[in-house]
């Protein structure tokens, strides 16, 4: 199916905080898939990995935007509760 491909990877220190982050986002990312396009998340060691493939341009951006955007919004509210 993969027509395009993005591999997103944070390099997290704290083991405990990228633990937390990667339970957060499994049950959104995790074995995401659509007709056109799907999203895996991992991790490897230190780092959290996210895995993006579309057949097409337009929804490869589509899942990359959504993926950095939840992203973005788990990490905002981890700082918040980590303070």
């Amino acid at each position: 199916m993969p027509s395009g491909e993005v591999r997103i990877e944070l390099l997290i220190e704290d083991l405990d905080f990228l633990d937390v982050l990667y339970k957060s986002l499994l049950p959104e990312l995790k074995e995401f898939h659509t007709k056109r396009g799907r999203m895996d998340i991992s991790r490897e060691h230190n780092k959290l990995v996210i895995l993006i493939e579309g057949i097409d341009l337009s929804i490869l951006r589509a899942l990359v935007n959504s993926a950095l955007r939840l992203i973005g919004a788990t990490l905002e509210t981890l700082y918040c509760l980590f303070r």
